[in-house]
């Protein structure tokens, strides 16, 4: 089941307020939860998304699922995480202006300049209610963190820096010249 993703666009706020609700912890883990879990994965890959939490498809749930690898589109590859708790987030965000651009399927048109920290270690649960701890860095640790943000009410607007359409990309030059401390 592919779910419809709650969106945010100049004619239409009312997701607004599903969006920035503080999710409850999943406590039954049956099969209306992998019901759940698998039309969470179908429609991210069918966005073509990195990562959907429970939020943007109007389920107030500690759930989220992302891609660990974006391409190619295999299911084995798109991480389940269920009541993630963030045990540390740490070092500098040394992403590359290119990479620090932010998009959010609830968020069309835009995209958010946002530093996040480059390395998170955690725990969670899968949709079989197993507990395991991981660590994530750079692009998995964004994507994490992003997720992560969604199951708080935290929206990309809210911790971006600067704003951009989506398809922008900076000149090489740009990151060369941010690279080495020119910006």
């Amino acid at each position: 089941m592919i779910f419809p993703i709650l969106k945010i666009t100049d004619e239409d706020r009312t997701p607004l307020v599903a969006l920035r609700q503080s999710c409850i912890d999943v406590t039954e883990f049956n099969r209306e939860l992998q019901e759940i879990v698998e039309g969470m994965i179908q429609t991210l890959l069918r966005s073509n998304g990195v990562g959907l939490s429970a939020p943007q498809i109007g389920r107030n749930l500690n759930l989220f699922v992302m891609r660990a690898h974006p391409d190619p589109p295999d299911r084995r590859q798109v991480r389940v995480i269920i009541n993630p708790k963030t045990i540390a987030e740490v070092g500098e965000d040394v992403s590359t202006p290119n990479e620090k651009l932010e998009g959010c399927l609830s968020i069309p048109g835009v995209l958010g300049l946002v530093t996040r920290r480059h390395e998170v270690d955690f725990v969670y649960w899968d949709e079989n209610g197993q507990r395991h701890r991981d660590s994530l860095g750079g692009m998995d640790a964004r994507i994490y963190q992003h997720e992560g943000d969604h199951l708080c009410g935290v929206l990309l607007v809210d911790k971006a820096e600067a704003f951009y359409p989506t398809g922008h990309h900076f000149a090489e030059a740009h990151r060369t010249q941010t690279a080495a401390g020119a910006i």
